[in-house]
């Protein structure tokens, strides 16, 4: 299991981090796969299509 914060800045400001669980065994990961999952976190709290192309991705560690 994989876990990440992937941080959303929208005309370079911090708009959310959401943090993605990746349940994915003897894969390999990319930061492009916690980024799509916070896309449709994106969607679903009511970002609109043209805020996600906008949006600049940061992909970290969670803390421990």
């Amino acid at each position: 299991m994989a876990e990440k914060v992937v941080d959303v800045f929208l005309r370079d400001e911090l708009m959310a981090s959401y943090p993605v669980v990746l349940n994915m065994l003897n894969a390999a990961i990319s930061e492009q796969d916690f980024i799509e999952l916070a896309t449709d976190s994106m969607r679903e709290d009511g970002y609109t299509a043209e805020d996600i192309v906008e949006a600049k991705f940061s992909v970290r560690s969670v803390p421990e």
